[in-house]
């Protein structure tokens, strides 16, 4: 058989072109001309196609990828067999890349996150520069001078244009990044200056390099800092010379490694400043310096003669602050000469570092303009080593023979306060670049890359190698324990607690679990995939290990969470003892109350995919047979409390956190105004009702004596010992708590609003717990109205018994529907009101001064329809009101959650 002639790509293309020109030239009667084909192809090139939706989005540190794609999902790789107890490796290695689904995944923390700006005072630095931006003749480029032109032509009648030397800039720059293990660290600087400085047009051309030591002294470049040595061609470190002299070359390192120990890299750095203006750009501040490898440098004046001085005729003299210092190198100088017959060889080099004083006077010392100095180092090279053992560790800023323990506390002794804090919000969680940045975005916005890069390089982490073929610098890191432990007492009780939540609610969010506090994030640990357990596991047994190390509450906290990453196993039932013998003795015994661990079932609801074309789909948008509701087993903790009579309330254990109160400006049907602004509350853990208050509790709590006002004990519309107690208005409410709590010893209440919403959300973001919508299976409403597009259900016209539907993932029922339910704050319009400390207390309600003030009320009723169940809306009333119709009820809380531990 013949094999078909290949077909030209351009031939294809033009054939393509001219058919679809075709199409578009009928269906625009004005015609099209060639500038609208050039706008077709750009627009074409700008469109990315459908099938290729596949987002990788990784860190250049390796550390951590999160990997999305609409058609294929791989699975993450399988765990090695543990021999101990199962616990994760605090940082899981790479997945190798396979072709089964949900690959990528399950390899860590899934966090991306941006650094705040790495440079401070943008537009200072820019304006640093402005004395390169000076402009000098061209030797190569010519220019017409109209004027000269125009008298050449009037008084000699020559028609020839006068040419001169056209203007240009005076300087190249080359930015020469060493390749250091710590380029990690500064990678998001370097970026930015780079940027800062094609931005700001002070110099003529632009070009990066990388530079890379090698054993015994050889030092290779690379053409393009962000490209790796192995997929780019070495050139000779010489390649950077200009012998116009019109090249300033940057060297920018923190000067930590190896490569700083040893003369090669000085003796390089004279050579070149012999020919061109040089500096290196040192990315800690001056107070560091004499922590890294320049702290054996001489601090030194320099004073440039001319514009455009090489390095090698800079004028030198010791700082001010040193005079002793040069008399003394002088006479030890004197003593060498004489004892060896020279004297010492030494480099001097200028210093700056990214800031605007420093950096200005660099520039003016570089142009010429009047008397400036800048900063420089006046290096021995007789005390350094021959030849450099490069490592592929960074060195750290503190001696390695210290221990743990005076790592910490030299750290504490000469660290930046900044530096400090954001060491001991790292000690709570696994560490990793992604996730310091998350904690510099949310809790310290005022920290900067250099206070990371103190913190790296500070000695207090050990590396975590991640195998590689080749091995690769690591690029995770994890305290010794002394060290984390020393860490964490150090920082507040509430900041640990923060940046667990924090790092929590972000890892939930980009596992489209919703932004979940690490509570609710345990408590859904049993329901998710696998792959979203591997995820989780390693940030979840470094937070657990924090909740323990501080003791008291949160060690039980601890403790209990901890169950649901390691369930115990079930109990035997096989017999392996003798039969027990009784054995009498007297014991003097305290009462503890445990709490009890419950079962319950909860549910979510989601649209079905549909395989078919979209225009199919928006047919069949309002049918009931697109959402399907998903039922999932959990448990939670409990206590009961005996009320008589058989009979029992029970109150759930709910874990303090962080969320946003009130309703994204998207959610649909949202009311405007009520549920505004959206706002991040704080609150500590706390015990609610499983459900509304039933009948059968109120009439028990009821008979108790009176404290403030009489109770009807049987106040309800529709009759049911086990259906929720209506018609009550807020003072009823509060009598009840109030005897409620004499009864108890302890103190009972109704819920604020932001712990009535808390609750209701259990860890979700979406208008309801269960989901984007909701339906007459999952709550009692009006259901012949839907939410969302979602499905028609019941009209059942009356309250259900408690507990009829599946709970949310806090193990609490009818949430929404059934009875609205009385909150304790007074009624405000909208959160702008809101106090910002009632934002970070969100167990304390806002404050009133008159009783008689509207109450707010939540969760709608078996009369709403379900905009009005959703967990952000807000209701109000005044607090006399009973409302046969809609039917009011309430639950209780008890904040006082030492009391039953």
């Amino acid at each position: 058989m013949a094999t078909p002639e290949p077909i030209d790509p351009i031939q294809r293309f033009a054939a393509l072109l001219r058919q679809e020109w075709a199409k578009l030239d009928a269906r625009h009667q004005s015609g099209l001309d060639t500038e609208d084909l050039l706008d077709i192809l750009w627009l074409a090139h700008q469109i990315q196609p459908e099938t290729q939706s596949t987002e990788q989005l990784q860190k250049t540190d390796g550390s951590v990828t999160l990997q999305r794609s609409h058609d294929l999902v791989s699975p993450p790789s399988p765990s090695p067999p543990q021999k101990q107890e199962p616990k994760a490796a605090v940082y899981p290695p790479p997945p190798e890349p396979q072709s089964g689904p949900q690959s990528g995944l399950g390899a860590g923390l899934p966090l991306q996150v941006p650094a705040a700006n790495a440079l401070r005072s943008r537009l200072d630095l820019a304006r640093a520069l402005r004395p390169l931006m000076q402009k000098i003749p061209s030797s190569m480029q010519r220019s017409v001078n109209e004027e000269a032109t125009a008298v050449q032509i009037a008084e000699q009648g020559v028609l020839s244009p006068v040419l001169e030397p056209a203007p240009e800039r005076w300087f190249d720059l080359a930015i020469v990044v060493e390749d250091s293990p710590s380029l990690t660290l500064w990678e998001d600087t370097i970026a930015e200056l780079q940027v800062l400085v094609e931005q700001q047009g002070a110099f003529r051309q632009i070009r990066t390099w990388r530079l890379r030591g090698e054993q015994g002294g050889k030092l290779e470049l690379f053409l393009n800092w962000q490209s790796t040595p192995t997929s780019a061609r070495a050139r000779h470190a010489d390649a950077l010379l200009d012998p116009t002299g019109r090249r300033i070359i940057w060297i920018v390192s923190d000067c930590t490694s190896d490569l700083w120990d040893a003369s090669p890299i000085y003796m390089w750095l004279e050579r070149l400043g012999k020919h061109v203006p040089l500096a290196i750009v040192q990315l800690f501040p001056e107070r560091l310096w004499a922590r890294t490898a320049l702290g054996i440098g001489q601090p030194m004046c320099l004073h440039a003669a001319m514009p455009g001085a090489t390095q090698a005729v800079l004028s030198a003299g010791a700082l001010p602050l040193y005079p002793e210092r040069e008399e003394e190198e002088e006479e030890a100088g004197g003593r060498r000469q004489e004892a060896g017959g020279r004297r010492q060889k030494s480099v001097i080099l200028p210093v700056i570092s990214l800031e605007p004083e420093p950096l200005s006077r660099w520039a003016n010392v570089t142009t010429g303009v009047g008397d400036a100095s800048v900063a420089g180092l006046k290096i021995a090279l007789d005390e350094l080593m021959p030849q450099s053992g490069i490592s592929a560790q960074p060195n750290s800023l503190t001696p390695e023979h210290l221990t743990p323990e005076q790592r910490v506390q030299q750290f504490c002794a000469t660290a930046s306060i900044m530096a400090q804090k954001l060491a001991g919000l790292m000690a709570a969680v696994p560490v990793s670049l992604p996730v310091v940045h998350l904690i510099q975005k949310t809790l310290l916005p005022q920290s900067r890359q250099v206070h990371v890069a103190e913190v790296f390089m500070s000695g207090l982490l050990d590396q975590v190698p991640l195998p590689s073929d080749p091995p690769q610098p690591p690029t995770h890191y994890r305290f010794p324990e002394t060290v984390r432990e020393k860490l964490i007492d150090a920082v507040p009780i509430s900041k640990t607690t923060q940046v667990i939540d924090t790092v929590s609610g972000y890892i939930s969010e980009r596992l489209g679990l919703g932004s979940k506090s690490f509570a609710a994030l345990m408590a859904d640990y049993s329901r998710l995939e696998l792959h979203q357990q591997q995820a989780i596991q390693p940030f979840a047994e470094i937070a657990l290990s924090t909740l323990r190390r501080l003791g008291g509450d949160y060690r039980a906290k601890a403790d209990r969470l901890a169950a649901y990453l390691h369930p115990s196993p079930p109990e035997s039932t096989t017999q392996s003892f003798p039969p027990l013998q009784e054995h009498c003795y007297q014991v003097a015994t305290v009462e503890v109350e445990p709490l009890q661990r419950f079962d319950f079932e909860t549910a979510t609801i989601e649209r079905q995919p549909d395989p078919k074309s979209r225009k199919s789909r928006q047919k069949q948008n309002q049918q009931a047979s697109e959402w399907v509701i998903t039922k999932a087993p959990g448990y939670g903790w409990q206590r009961i409390e005996d009320l008589g009579d058989g009979i029992s309330l029970e109150l759930v254990e709910v874990l303090g956190g962080r969320f946003q109160m009130g309703s994204p400006q998207d959610e649909p049907d949202r009311f405007t105004g009520r549920e505004d602004p959206q706002h991040q509350v704080a609150l500590s853990d706390f015990f609610m009702g499983k459900s509304p208050v039933t009948q059968a509790q109120w009439r028990a709590v009821a008979t108790l004596p009176q404290r403030n006002q009489d109770l009807d004990p049987d106040p309800s519309r529709f009759k049911g010992e086990n259906r929720p107690v209506e018609n009550v208005s807020w003072h009823d409410a509060i009598e009840f708590c109030a005897r409620l709590s004499v009864q108890t010893g302890r103190q009972y209440g109704l819920p604020t609003e932001a712990e009535w919403e808390y609750a209701c959300r259990a860890g979700t973001t979406t208008p309801f717990c269960f989901g984007e919508t909701i339906t007459t299976e999952l709550a009692n409403y009006d259901g012949d109205y839907v939410y969302n597009k979602g499905p028609k259900g019941v009209k059942r016209g009356k309250t259900t018994p408690i507990a009829s539907f599946p709970a949310n993932a806090f193990g609490l029922y009818d949430m929404h529907g059934n009875v609205w339910e009385w909150c304790a704050d007074p009624w405000h319009n909208s959160y702008a009101e809101k106090p910002e400390a009632f934002k970070q207390d969100g167990n304390s309600p806002w404050r009133s001064e008159n009783e008689n003030d509207n109450r707010s009320l939540r969760g709608g009723s078996w009369l709403n329809s379900p905009r009005l169940c959703r967990s952000a809306f807000r209701y109000v009333t005044h607090p006399d009101g009973r409302d046969d119709d809609h039917g009011l009820g309430f639950r209780v809380v008890c904040r006082a959650a030492g009391t039953f531990k």
